[in-house]
């Protein structure tokens, strides 16, 4: 099974992203903070990390720029949600 971390603050947005990759059988911990993110991703293993830019307490670059001193190579994806529904999809099914 492929493990997500989404990261995304709008509560919305969080649940629909999550119920669309559940559907497809990926295991989904869902985060509306980077610090929390950030202490997820030291404690566990994922596949992918599915990061918004703008969120509290740290945002996603920032994330990925922890994420990378700590010489983690988890593959991430990074977005602003006013742009990106139908992009991501087409991104996700290319990345299977």
């Amino acid at each position: 099974m492929i493990k997500i971390l989404l990261l995304e603050d709008d509560y919305l947005y969080k649940i629909s992203i999550k119920e669309f990759l559940e559907e497809l059988d990926f295991i989904v911990d869902d985060f509306d903070n980077g610090e929390d993110a950030l202490n997820a991703i030291f404690d566990k293993k994922y596949d992918l990390l599915l990061l918004d830019i703008r969120v509290p307490k740290m945002d996603g670059f920032e994330l990925v720029k922890h994420v990378r001193e700590a010489s983690i190579d988890t593959p991430n994806y990074n977005f602003n949600f006013t742009y990106r529904y139908k992009r991501f999809k087409s991104w996700l099914y290319s990345w299977l």
